[in-house]
């Protein structure tokens, strides 16, 4: 964009610019020339010159902003992260019983705790093992490093989580010592692959805390407490600047497995107990509706019942009669 001076025909290049106006300068930045014109880059421009009132003046500068292809990456970036963000804090507040799941029933944490207690009770001790890794992880100051720590915390969780369907029983937590993740160079930290670390057949946790748990748990209690944890991380990750095409698709991949393993598991368990608390009220709702109307059924059945008795007494007396009047005749 070009700002003119009054005395210029907006047709016709001025004398003192060395290119037309409708020229958009390339992507670097030139310095301010002698003159009284000020610089002020307006927001959102890709470039922007501007020229000084001065006799001779000109001042110029063009703003390098990434691509377009790397903002649109940002911006996606940014709304997903958002919206994941709104999901955690509603979940969250939905657990707390504070708000209406999905406006249609207000649950309370003695009806989610109720709920299928099988499930509720191993799901409670993985995600409160999750919630304590993930709290570790937003000591690392590093973008590309605490991206890095959380692919690595994921594949040690799915490890623990899995290995008692292919094996029967948990290992030995001796194998699972906790250390914080210490990467060696530049490359591993920019690697888009991460492995568990192996000694031999035994694989050693370096994010993931694997703890033997031997105290009730509270279900609402884990999944607030997890939502919050999940919030702050998306925080951190949020709040990094320029990172790079790998860095990108490792917070994608995260937010994927995020809402795949933990949030849809919190939803179906929320929809489930909500469709039970709203067939049982709607039972209720429907009893005392139609509580008169079965009254008078019963009423009308039982009265329906008791001339058809007395029809019966009545056909049983007459056959009686006649068959002792038959009698009597061939007797005489």
């Amino acid at each position: 964009r070009v700002r003119e001076r009054p005395q210029d025909s907006p047709t016709r290049t001025p004398a003192h610019v060395p290119f037309p106006l409708n020229f958009t300068p390339p992507h670097c930045c030139f310095e301010r020339t002698e003159g009284t014109g000020g610089v002020y880059p307006p927001a959102g421009l890709a470039a922007a010159v501007f020229f000084g009132v001065g006799r001779g003046a000109c001042a110029a500068v063009s703003f390098a902003y990434p691509p377009r292809r790397v903002r649109v990456m940002t911006d996606r970036l940014e709304r997903v992260i958002l919206k994941r963000k709104d999901a955690l804090s509603y979940l969250g507040r939905t657990h707390e019983g504070s708000v209406h799941w999905m406006n249609l029933a207000k649950l309370t944490k003695k009806q989610i705790n109720a709920y299928d207690k099988k499930n509720t009770k191993l799901r409670s001790q993985h995600w409160f093992l999750l919630g304590m890794s993930i709290g570790r992880l937003l000591e690392q100051p590093n973008g590309e490093i605490l991206l890095q720590a959380i692919m690595l915390m994921i594949e040690e969780y799915e490890h623990f989580k899995y290995y008692p369907l292919r094996n029967g029983k948990y290992p030995s937590f001796k194998w699972y010592p906790p250390s914080s993740a210490e990467f060696q160079n530049e490359r591993d930290i920019k690697s888009s692959k991460t492995a568990l670390h192996r000694v031999g057949k035994r694989v050693i946790y370096q994010q993931f805390l694997a703890y033997s748990i031997n105290v009730p748990l509270s279900y609402c209690e884990v999944v607030f407490s997890l939502c919050e944890v999940l919030s702050l991380v998306y925080n951190k990750l949020l709040a990094q600047s320029a990172l790079s095409k790998t860095s990108h698709e490792k917070i994608l991949k995260f937010d994927s497995w995020v809402k795949t393993n933990l949030i849809s598991a919190m939803v179906k368990h929320l929809s489930d107990v909500a469709e039970a608390v709203i067939s049982i009220t709607f039972d209720k709702l429907t009893d005392n509706i139609t509580l008169p109307y079965k009254r008078a059924l019963e009423e009308a059945e039982k009265k329906a019942k008791l001339e058809a008795e007395e029809e019966e007494k009545k056909r049983k007396a007459v056959t009686a009669e006649k068959e002792a009047a038959k009698k009597a005749k061939l007797e005489a």
